[in-house]
């Protein structure tokens, strides 16, 4: 039998090569060291088996010691003398745990259902979203996760999702599935990544073939309309947090998304101001809202209502959130005509006006023209909409806030709808370019 453990502890550590050959110290039984004129040690076994000579890599010498280098020896020594070749036998177990874990990876993609891959995408994608994907899984959940939520994410089919963007197209809201068709190639595109699906069934699909292309609103209700609005209110049975809402959005230019989030720490009523900070605004600019007469006595009322929440808008006494998105925008929404098939027969048609249909976006489309027609200049309205300027020279070299300017729009347009609204005389006012 040929000699074993030849090697000392003390000879490995100190084992050095020569500068221009590698090193080879044998400890016995197949085992040997071997030392690069680098300095790098490993430990390995040369065997013949079936007529073959190999050389098996056990580790680093630097890190396994020489007792371990030996147990593994021993070991694969044993099956050697079996006939079994170590390195075959790592290469065939390496491929049976591949497909092992490949057998694992697809039987967990055949039970992985629809609802349980959005949930992933949500935590994994969406949550970068200001709103942490909570409007992207409010729309689906209502459209297409209540019907197909149970379904195995590979077996959700292109017409088991069209059938669901058709029924969305049929209650009249195209602009709607569109959102949901945005968001289901997102998420699918992002299973597609993940080897989850092999392919996108929604691919090939576009707005054409569901919502078709969204059409650029122009709506502005007419000084007439405001005031019908203004009686019909009364009778619309609208919540008075909803009325005030419309009289501020449409005062303010402020968005419904900006209101809704809204503290009341961020509203000085006594300043007259209302800051929107950058994380609540459609570009991430904070707005700094200069507040009329007018408005300022609509979110006096308002505080009266919610003043006990931190949210000008909260859920409930029951919670620390504010209100959904479509708290206001659902509330308009079901009193015009195009909700006259829903649960509020009585209201369906409360809120109908000549000019049509009107959302609360065109509230901050008709304060805008509003304040053009009293003579307020565009760059200034386009400053009171918090638009972010395109020209890219214009944005980093022109930077003045024209505060006084800003303050005196809304003053204009708050006096025109007190005048307008409450029949309140408006005072004479100039528009004067000046500082702050």
């Amino acid at each position: 039998m040929a000699t074993l453990n030849k090697l000392t502890t003390a000879e490995v550590k100190n084992a050095r090569a020569p500068r221009d050959r590698d090193l080879w110290v044998n400890d016995g039984g197949g085992l040997w060291l071997h030392v690069r004129p680098s300095g790098g040690k490993a430990w390995r076994l040369r065997y013949t088996v079936a007529g073959k000579r190999r050389i098996l890599d056990i580790g680093d010498a630097l890190v396994k010691s020489l007792a371990d280098a030996r147990a593994d020896a021993t070991r694969y020594r044993e099956q050697i003398d079996k006939g079994v070749d170590p390195i075959e036998q790592d290469r065939l177990d390496k491929e049976a745990a591949r497909a092992e874990a490949e057998r694992q990876r697809q039987e967990h993609d055949a039970r992985l259902t629809f609802s349980a891959a959005a949930s992933k995408w949500c935590e994994f994608q969406l949550s970068a979203r200001k709103d942490k994907g909570a409007e992207a899984m409010r729309a689906l959940k209502k459209d297409v996760l209540n019907i197909l939520g149970d379904r195995e994410l590979r077996g959700v089919r292109k017409g088991d999702l069209m059938m669901c963007l058709d029924t969305v197209v049929a209650r009249g809201a195209r602009r709607q599935a569109n959102i949901c068709l945005r968001e289901l190639r997102q998420f699918f595109s992002w299973c597609e990544t993940r080897d989850w699906i092999e392919r996108d069934p929604l691919f090939g699909v576009d707005k054409k073939h569901v919502g078709g292309e969204d059409q650029e609103r122009d709506r502005v209700l007419s000084p007439a309309e405001i005031i019908q609005l203004r009686d019909q209110l009364a009778a619309s049975n609208l919540e008075r947090r909803t009325q005030l809402a419309i009289w501020i959005m449409l005062s303010t230019l402020c968005r419904v998304g900006e209101l809704i989030r809204a503290r009341w720490e961020s509203i000085d009523l006594d300043a007259r101001t209302w800051l929107i900070p950058a994380d609540d605004s459609k570009n991430g600019m904070p707005q700094l809202v200069y507040l009329s007469e007018f408005s300022r006595r609509h979110f006096e009322e308002l505080r009266a209502l919610t003043g006990w929440s931190e949210w000008a808008f909260p859920a409930s006494r029951l919670t620390k959130q504010h209100a959904r998105r479509d708290l206001i925008t659902k509330q308009i929404y079901d009193r015009q005509n195009n909700a006259a098939g829903s649960h509020r027969c009585r209201e369906s048609h409360a809120l109908d006006l000549p000019g049509g249909n009107w959302t609360p976006h065109d509230l901050r489309r008709t304060g805008a023209t509003l304040m053009g027609e009293n003579g307020v200049l565009s760059e200034i309205i386009e400053r009171c909409l918090n638009h972010k300027e395109h020209r890219k020279v214009v944005r980093t070299y022109q930077r003045q806030e024209l505060v006084a300017e800003r303050r005196q729009a809304w003053q204009i347009l708050g006096e025109y709808l007190d005048e307008l609204v409450y029949g309140n005389p408006r005072k004479v006012v100039q528009l004067v370019r000046g500082a702050a």
